[in-house]
C-alpha cells in the first residue's frame, strides 16, 4: 500500500546521512541499472558520499555518477552558508577522479546527484545553482525527497518497506477486498453491494460446544445420596467446585471441602495403619495360595476324567454306575471348591481294581489329592472371609451435591438470560448492558459447561433438555465493539467473513485503536510454499512450530513483512503498548490441519496480551470446538421475516418479481435451501437473470455454475468462451477435487495448469489446459484472481466444495469412506449427501475401519442434507450403527464385567448437549 509522500519523507529525515545513503540511495542507484554503486563516504569522502558506473555501449568507458548526500535542516532550505560549504563540496568532487578497479584507469565523474531526504524550495536550487555557474562543467542534478519517493516506487517499490515500521502497517490499514462485491462480480451481477447492516442474521451464543439454547430448556436435577470418588476423580471436582466458588459464588458441596478431606484423611490414616497392612498382605498371600492351590485342582479333575475314559473303554460297562458316582462328585468339586467330599472313596466297587489295577490306583490317588487340596481350598476361604470383615479398604472420598443452591442457580441465570434477550430483542439495551450481558452470558455457559465433566456428571440424576433455538436479535458489529473475545460460528455461507470484514472496515478509520485482519485461507498457499513463515529453528537446528511465536508470524506474513526474530519483537512491544488492539483470524475451520498447534498458539497470545481483543471465525461442525475456550456467536441462517425482508431489500424497484420469488420459495419449500446469505444472495442474482427459483441447494450451485459457463451468453445471443460448457464444467469440477485434496483455496495460475495437465496426462494438450483455464478465469468469472495474492481461486469457499462434491459424484474412482473423519471435507460430504444416497457409505466405513465414531460428526451433518423423505432412515441407521460400536466396545477386556445397557448410557451421557 502506498502512503502519503510526507509519511515517507519524514521517515528519510530521521536517517542519519550515511545511513540515508547506505540504506535508501545506494539500494535506489543499484534497482535504476547502475552496475557498480559504492559508498564511499567519511572523512575522507571529499566530496563523493557514492560512487556509481554504468556502461552504455557503444562508449567503452563507463558512466561515471558522484552522489552526495546531504540532510538540510529546515531553516537552511532558504540560502545560507550551508548552500555554500555544499557548493564547495561538490567543486572539490569534480576535480577528484578515481581509478577504475578493471583497468585501473582515472575516470572523471560525468554527472553529480545531490540526493537530499527533505523537501527544498525552488530559491534553494538557484542559490546552489549559483555557486557553479562558472566552475562546473558536468550537469549536476538535485534529487529530494519527493524526486527520491518517486523513484522508489518507479524502480524499487520493495524499499519503501524500509520507510514503513509495523507500526506504521497497522496504523495505515488496507481497506480489505469486499467480500460482497467478490460474489455479485462472480455472479455478474449489476449491482454494485449488499448492504450487510441492513440483512444482518440472528445470533445464539456457545462455549466450548455448549450452545446458549440450554439456557432456555434445560432442566438438570441432581443425585439426592452421597457419591463416592477416587482421588483422581476428588482432584478433578475439587477444582471445579473452587473455581465455580470463586468465578460465580456458587458452592456446589453439601460439605465445606475441609471436611471432606478431613474425613478422608481419618479414614486414610486407619487403612495405613501397621495392623491394617499387616492384614492386608497376608490377605494377598492367601489369594496367592488358592490361586495356586485351585489350578493344582483343575489339573487334577482334567487327569481324573481322562481315567474315567479309560476304565470304561476297557471295563466293557462293568462299573458305569461306579464311575458315574465318581463323575457326579467331581461336578460337584467343580461347581464349590470348598465343599467337603461326602463319597467314600475307599468303598467304590472292587470291580475297578479287578479290571485294571493301574488304573484303580491312579484313581484312587486323584480323588485322595482332589479331597487334600479341597479341604486346604476351604481352610483359605474361610480365613479369606474373615480378613474380609475386619480389612480396611482404600477410602474414597465421600461428596453430596448442594442440590438446592446448585438447582436456584441454574434457574435464576436461565431467567436472567431470557430476560435479557427479550430486551435486546426490542432493542430496549443500550452498549453498557449489551457489553454486560455478553460477559454474564459467557459466565453462565462457562458454569453450566463444566456439568460435563466426569466427576461432575457423577452427581447428576438427570439431564432433561428440549431441543428448539433461541435466536437474539442483535448485529454482530455491536457484539464485536464491545471488545469481547468472540468466535464467530456458522454454516457454509452465513455471512461470517463479510461480517469480520464489515467489523474491520468500520474500525479502520479509528484512531485510537489497532485493528488486524488475518485472512487464514490466503496464507495456506504462502505457508506451502515457504514453510518458514510459521516455523522457528531450534537450538537443535530443527524446524518445529513455538506456538508463543505462531500467532506473531502469521500477522507479519499477512502483513508481507519479513518474518524474524527482530520484526516478531518489534509487533509484540507494539500490541503491548496500544491502548486497543484487535487480531481478526478469519477462516480456523480452513488451516486447523494445515497449521499445527493453531489453538494452543491463540491461546498463549490471550494469556500474553490480555487486554487485546481477539475474534476468530470457523464453520460449526467441526471437531474443535471445545479447544476455543471464549465466548462463540453462532451467525443464525435467516428467519422467513429476514428472507422476506431480504428479497424486497433486493428488488427494491421491482415488486413484482419479490412476490414471484417469496411465493416460489414458500411453495416449494425452499426454506431450508435459501435461509443463508449466501445461497439468498445467489437466488435473487439468478432470478434477476430470469432463471427460475431452484428446488435445492446443489441446484441453486448448479445453475449458477451453468449460467456462468455459457448459458448467460445464450440468452445475450454472444458467444465469448473457446471450449464448451460441458468441458469448462468438467475440468472445473476436477481442479476443485484437486485444491480440495491439497487443502488449499488459492493457486497461481501455472501451478493449476501443471496440477491439470499432470491430471489428464496425454487425454488433454497443455494448450488445451491453458485455454479451459483462461476461459474459467474470463469470461466464466469461475476462478477469480485475487489482486494481492496474484493466486486464482473460486472465489467463495462453497463454490469450491459444490465442485468438489460433483467429482466425488462422478468419479466412482475416489474413495470417499476416507474422507469422512475430516473436518476439511464435511462441508463438501454435505453437499455430495444432496444428491447421493449415503446409505452405502455408512455401511462401507464401518465394515472398512470396524467403527463409525471418527465419522459420526461427518454423517450426521450429511444426513440433516439428505432428502426429506429419507432424513429420518439415515438418522436412525447412524445411531444404531453407532450402537455396535458400543457392542463391539463392550467385548473387549476392559468392558467384560459392564452392563450393556449401563455401557451405552455411559457412554452416551455427552450426546445430552447435541443440538
Amino acid at each position: 500500500m502506498e502512503y502519503e509522500i510526507s509519511h515517507y519523507i519524514k521517515k528519510m529525515e530521521s536517517f542519519k546521512e550515511d545511513d540515508f545513503t547506505k540504506e535508501i540511495v545506494i539500494p535506489l542507484f543499484e534497482s535504476m541499472g547502475y552496475q557498480r554503486v559504492e559508498f564511499n563516504g567519511g572523512p575522507f569522502e571529499r566530496g563523493r558520499d557514492a560512487i556509481a558506473t554504468i556502461r552504455i555501449p557503444p562508449h567503452k568507458l563507463p558512466k561515471v555518477i558522484y552522489i552526495q548526500s546531504k540532510k538540510i535542516k529546515n531553516q537552511h532550505r532558504a540560502g545560507t552558508r550551508e548552500i555554500s560549504d555544499l557548493g564547495h563540496q561538490i567543486r572539490q568532487s569534480c576535480d577528484v577522479g578515481f581509478f577504475s578497479a578493471l583497468d585501473n584507469k582515472k575516470l572523471m565523474p560525468t554527472e553529480i546527484y545531490i540526493t537530499t531526504p527533505n523537501i527544498i524550495t525552488q530559491r534553494f536550487h538557484d542559490e546552489l545553482s549559483g555557486q557553479f555557474t562558472n566552475s562546473v562543467n558536468i550537469p549536476i542534478h538535485v534529487m529530494d525527497g519527493s524526486d527520491i519517493i518517486d523513484s522508489i516506487r518507479h524502480y524499487c517499490p520493495t524499499l519503501l518497506d524500509k520507510l514503513n515500521s509495523i507500526k506504521d502497517k497497522i496504523t495505515n490499514k488496507i481497506r480489505v477486498t469486499n467480500g460482497n462485491q467478490d460474489l455479485l462480480n462472480a455472479l455478474k451481477s449489476v449491482r454494485k453491494n449488499v448492504d450487510v447492516k441492513q440483512f444482518y442474521s440472528d445470533l445464539s451464543f456457545f462455549v466450548g460446544s455448549l450452545d446458549s439454547n440450554i439456557l432456555m430448556h434445560l432442566e438438570v436435577e441432581l443425585k439426592d445420596t452421597e457419591i463416592e470418588l477416587s482421588q483422581d476423580e476428588w482432584i478433578e471436582l475439587r477444582k471445579i467446585v473452587i473455581k465455580l466458588d470463586e468465578e460465580h459464588g456458587i458452592y456446589i458441596l453439601h460439605k465445606s471441602i475441609e471436611a471432606i478431606e478431613s474425613e478422608f484423611e481419618i479414614k486414610q490414616k486407619s487403612y495405613l495403619s501397621e495392623n491394617n497392612q499387616r492384614l492386608i498382605i497376608e490377605e494377598r498371600e492367601i489369594v496367592d495360595n488358592l490361586v495356586s492351590l485351585k489350578n493344582q485342582l483343575s489339573n487334577i479333575f482334567k487327569d481324573t476324567i481322562s481315567l474315567n475314559s479309560k476304565i470304561i473303554i476297557s471295563s466293557k460297562g462293568d462299573v458305569v454306575s461306579d464311575l458315574k458316582t465318581i463323575s457326579e462328585m467331581l461336578q460337584d468339586l467343580r461347581s464349590e471348591y470348598s465343599e467337603s467330599i461326602t463319597y467314600d472313596i475307599m468303598n467304590i466297587s472292587q470291580n475297578l481294581f479287578s479290571i485294571n489295577p493301574n488304573h484303580h490306583k491312579n484313581l484312587m490317588l486323584n480323588l485322595s489329592n482332589i479331597k487334600g487340596l479341597s479341604e486346604e481350598i476351604r481352610f483359605y476361604e474361610e480365613r479369606a472371609k474373615e480378613l474380609a470383615k475386619i480389612i480396611l479398604i482404600s477410602p474414597s472420598y465421600i461428596v453430596k451435591a448442594n442440590a438446592v443452591e446448585l438447582s436456584e442457580s441454574i434457574r435464576m441465570k436461565k431467567d436472567s438470560y431470557r430476560l435479557s434477550v427479550e430486551a435486546i430483542n426490542k432493542k430496549e439495551y443500550n452498549f453498557i448492558q449489551t457489553k454486560n450481558f455478553l460477559t454474564e452470558t459467557e459466565k453462565t455457559l462457562s458454569f453450566l459447561y463444566v456439568l460435563r465433566t466426569p466427576s461432575l456428571a457423577k452427581l447428576i440424576k438427570r439431564v432433561n433438555h428440549v431441543k428448539a433455538k433461541d435466536r437474539v436479535s442483535i448485529s454482530p458489529l455491536d457484539v464485536f465493539a464491545t471488545g469481547h473475545d468472540i468466535a464467530v460460528y456458522g454454516a457454509a455461507g452465513v455471512g461470517k467473513t463479510t461480517t469480520l470484514e464489515a467489523y474491520y472496515d468500520s474500525s479502520i478509520s479509528g484512531a485510537d485503536s489497532s485493528i488486524i485482519l488475518v485472512q487464514l485461507n490466503r496464507l495456506v498457499s504462502s505457508i506451502s510454499e515457504s514453510p518458514l513463515i510459521i516455523h522457528s529453528v531450534n537450538d537443535n537446528g530443527e524446524n518445529h512450530v513455538n506456538p508463543s511465536e505462531l500467532v506473531y508470524r502469521l500477522i507479519l506474513a499477512t502483513m508481507k513483512v519479513e518474518v524474524n526474530s527482530g520484526n516478531i519483537s518489534e509487533l509484540v512491544d507494539l500490541i503491548e503498548n496500544s491502548d486497543k488492539f484487535t487480531l481478526i483470524l478469519d477462516g480456523v475451520d480452513e488451516i486447523y490441519n494445515t497449521i499445527p498447534k493453531f489453538f494452543e498458539s491463540i491461546n498463549n497470545f490471550k494469556e500474553k496480551h490480555k487486554n487485546s481483543q481477539l475474534i476468530v471465525s470457523s464453520r460449526d461442525c467441526v471437531s474443535y470446538l471445545n479447544k476455543i475456550n471464549f465466548l462463540g456467536i453462532t451467525l443464525l441462517p435467516f428467519s422467513a421475516e429476514q428472507i422476506n425482508r431480504f428479497v424486497r431489500g433486493w428488488f427494491a424497484t421491482d415488486v413484482n418479481l419479490a412476490d414471484e420469488l417469496l411465493t416460489s420459495i414458500y411453495s416449494k419449500n425452499l426454506y431450508e435451501y435459501v435461509k443463508t446469505p449466501l445461497m439468498l444472495t445467489i437466488t435473487c442474482s439468478l432470478v434477476e437473470k430470469g432463471v427460475d427459483a431452484p428446488s435445492s441447494e446443489t441446484e441453486i450451485y448448479d445453475k449458477r455454475l451453468n449460467l456462468l459457463t455459457g448459458e448467460y451468453d445464450k440468452v445475450k445471443n454472444i458467444e465469448r468462451q473457446t471450449n464448451s460448457g460441458e468441458l469448462l464444467r468438467k475440468v472445473a469440477s476436477r481442479l476443485a477435487y484437486l485444491m480440495h485434496k491439497r487443502r488449499v483455496r488459492e493457486l497461481s495460475k501455472i501451478e493449476i495448469v501443471n496440477s491439470l495437465s499432470k491430471e489428464y496426462k496425454s487425454r488433454y494438450s497443455e494448450e488445451l489446459i491453458e485455454s479451459i483455464v483462461n476461459d474459467l478465469i474470463d469470461p466464466c468469472n469461475i476462478l477469480i484472481l485475487d489482486r494481492y495474492t496474484h493466486r486464482l481461486s473460486f472465489g467463495h469457499f462453497r463454490f469450491q466444495e459444490h465442485l468438489a462434491a460433483k467429482e466425488l459424484t462422478y468419479n466412482r474412482g475416489i474413495e470417499i469412506s476416507e474422507l469422512t473423519d475430516s473436518d476439511w471435507w464435511r462441508g463438501t460430504l454435505c453437499l455430495y449427501a444432496q444428491e447421493n444416497d449415503i446409505e452405502f457409505l455408512i455401511n462401507e466405513v464401518y465394515q472398512k475401519f470396524g467403527s463409525i465414531r471418527g465419522s459420526e460428526i461427518t454423517f450426521k451433518e450429511m444426513a440433516k442434507h439428505t432428502a426429506p423423505n429419507r432424513r429420518k432412515i439415515i438418522e436412525s441407521m447412524i445411531v444404531e450403527t453407532a450402537k455396535l460400536d458400543l457392542v463391539d466396545e463392550l467385548y473387549t477386556d476392559s468392558y467384560v464385567d459392564e452392563d450393556l445397557t449401563d455401557y451405552i448410557e455411559r457412554n452416551s451421557f455427552d450426546r445430552i448437549y447435541e443440538y
